[in-house]
């Protein structure tokens, strides 16, 4: 128990310091994760109190909180974690709107991750050439164009019609990405059945949002590197609870 506590707690604490070191991504996705490595790290340092303490005929009320709360918090992660692997079920629609929600723009040029959606886009415009796109995404301050017109451009550089591409630029957040897109969806006719075309983290709570603001949702995943994925999943994890209690 105590090499497993180790092994698999080293193993967590330089998934989750990987981003923070490689690309200088600190958020609560991976502050968490490394707290929760260090917790496992400790709980190999003093093995033998605490699976005293987890053990099933310790009844003491200091024991029954604690494997309480670790039952809690498991479950919620199964749970929350089951919920956004919905997301990532592909429906074979056809000629759906695309809805790209953005990510970064690093000066004018994409981030990785906002080139991998703009890669799965092409992929599917190119599939379904009836398909129109909304391409979500405002300007943020170290940004030197919106990432809506970034993902235009590199969209027409990679040969999709510029007529076929509907820009939202004025979002700063998933909830505005949504929003703002379904009015545009609205006022220039286009097909309420849309696909989301984001990260494979995100693409459940893209869905959710685009339901609750009247569309009918499928998803469109992009990949996320293995690296980067345990920081954002954790990070949309939160979100994801935030958004179904609306919070």
């Amino acid at each position: 128990i105590q090499v497993a506590f180790f092994a698999v707690g080293a193993v967590l604490l330089l998934w989750y310091l990987a981003p923070w070191v490689l690309n200088h991504i600190l958020n609560a996705g991976n502050v968490l994760g490394i707290a929760f490595a260090v917790v496992l790290l400790l709980c190999g340092m003093f093995a033998q109190p605490v699976t005293h303490l987890l053990a099933p005929g310790n009844h003491a009320p200091g024991a029954v909180v604690l494997k309480a709360a670790v039952a809690l918090m498991c479950a919620v992660a199964v749970l929350t974690s089951g919920y956004m692997l919905t997301g990532l079920i592909q429906t074979g629609h056809r000629d759906e709107t695309v809805l790209v929600l953005g990510c970064s723009v690093k000066g004018e040029r994409p981030s990785r991750m906002l080139r991998q959606r703009i890669e799965a886009a092409t992929e599917y415009l190119e599939k379904n050439p009836d398909s129109k796109a909304v391409l979500s995404g405002g300007q943020g301050p170290d940004e030197k164009i919106s990432e809506a017109e970034c993902m235009r451009r590199e969209l027409v550089r990679r040969g999709i019609a510029a007529d076929r591409l509907y820009l939202e630029d004025r979002s700063t957040s998933t909830e505005e990405n949504v929003a703002f897109s379904a009015k545009i969806i609205e006022q220039n006719g286009l097909n309420r059945h849309v696909t989301v075309v984001t990260s494979d983290f995100h693409c459940r709570r893209g869905m959710l949002l685009c339901q609750r603001a009247g569309l009918t949702a499928s998803s469109t995943p992009a990949a996320t590197d293995v690296y980067l994925l345990g920081t954002y999943w954790m990070r949309e994890m939160l979100a994801v609870v935030k958004t179904v209690l609306h919070i």
